[in-house]
């Protein structure tokens, strides 16, 4: 994104908006989501404070979409998109991957862009990786509780909430799965970042302007009452459809 900063603010303002733009296009028409989702919260505040969100959620979809359609090419430009917030879309990235319907040798064919891109960058930037951990560790913790789940305190126990993952279930089951359960245990999940979640059903998306209003307590709608609600739904599905019944397992 560096030559946008060669441009005037305007222009390059601009200039980011339409990407936004065709970024959440791309995602409502590759997973068929309905116009409506285009009105939540997400949306409008990744276009308020212009951030990666649509972007990021861009690249997951495409790798989403390329393993199914069996791309592993563009599945691994989605890959590379999805780590630019390793936090959450770089974790889910690598599930999609582990977790590819596909055979190992097109699972290998997805790291190709991925290490290419991992390499240039080291070449181009040196030891990125290295400087960036000695910058959070100098970091000063920041002292805002805004986003910030109430369990934080058990918040290494709530890892369990991936074990579900492991059953066998559909390709885009488990990814919705683990997408709720990863903002459940993340320590921080900022509103824009849910687009994906919200847009299964017009209730996420109507509770996602609780935020906004403040009708409830800001720090309770992305990390608690729409990440568990989603996680609830998808759980309960699965154990409807008793997949180690199906498995003859029990």
């Amino acid at each position: 994104f560096k030559p946008l900063a060669l441009l005037p603010y305007a222009l390059a303002f601009g200039l980011w908006m339409i990407f936004l733009l065709v970024c959440y296009l791309y995602i409502v028409d590759a997973l068929d989501f309905p116009a409506w989702s285009m009105l939540s919260f997400p949306v409008y505040a990744t276009f308020v404070v212009g951030q990666m969100a649509g972007v990021i959620a861009a690249g997951l979809v495409l790798m989403l979409t390329s393993i199914e359609q069996k791309r592993p090419m563009l599945a691994g430009i989605g890959m590379v998109i999805a780590f630019t917030k390793p936090q959450w879309a770089g974790a889910l990235a690598v599930v999609l991957w582990l977790s590819a319907p596909v055979s190992w040798r097109a699972r290998w064919q997805i790291l190709i862009i991925p290490i290419a891109v991992g390499v240039m960058s080291l070449i181009i930037y040196g030891l990125w990786p290295l400087d960036t951990l000695a910058r959070i560790q100098e970091y000063p913790a920041v002292n805002s509780d805004e986003y910030v789940a109430p369990y934080d305190p058990i918040r290494p126990l709530l890892l369990v909430l991936l074990l579900p993952a492991l059953a066998p279930m559909p390709f885009r089951q488990r990814f919705w799965l683990v997408h709720a359960a990863l903002f459940i245990i993340l320590p921080y999940t900022p509103g824009y970042d849910t687009f994906l979640l919200v847009s299964l059903h017009p209730l996420w998306a109507a509770l996602s302007w609780f935020e906004l209003f403040l009708l409830i307590p800001r720090e309770l709608w992305p990390t608690v009452i729409i990440p568990v609600g989603i996680y609830s739904v998808i759980l309960w599905q699965l154990v409807k459809q008793n997949p180690f019944r199906m498995k003859g397992i029990a």
